[in-house]
């Protein structure tokens, strides 16, 4: 789907006064940060607070994008699982280093949109 982006709020997952009031915000697309934004002490809470205000938010046609954490590490295909689910409409993958894993991670969020019911090929991957 084709997207206009004039504008992008990026903020951190951590940022509890952005969770509580961002879908009454104006900008094409939000991109919350699970990843170099949130201190690794913080990373399972955050994952937690971004998940609840996605699916208590009301963004209208505006994009909500998640950075999760590396493929490298359990914390990034734990903020899969559990981001995928509250119906984003894109997943940031980092430091993206093999095309396998970019196949692995389609076939998870696949799974997860029959799971859930989402249409099929409804949360698109950005690769970083």
């Amino acid at each position: 789907m084709w997207r206009l982006r004039r504008s992008m709020l990026f903020f951190a997952g951590t940022d509890m006064a952005m969770l509580k009031t961002f879908d009454k915000l104006q900008p094409d697309s939000f991109m919350i940060d699970l990843e170099d934004y949130v201190p690794f002490e913080q990373k399972e809470t955050a994952r937690d607070l971004v998940f609840k205000a996605i699916k208590s938010a009301n963004v209208g046609n505006r994009e909500i994008t998640v950075r999760i954490n590396s493929l490298s590490t359990y914390l990034g295909m734990k903020d899969l699982e559990v981001i995928t689910r509250a119906k984003v409409d894109a997943i940031i993958i980092p430091k993206v280093e093999h095309a396998d894993d970019v196949l692995k991670v389609a076939g998870i969020v696949q799974r997860i949109e029959k799971e859930e019911g989402f249409p099929d090929g409804s949360i698109q991957l950005h690769l970083m």
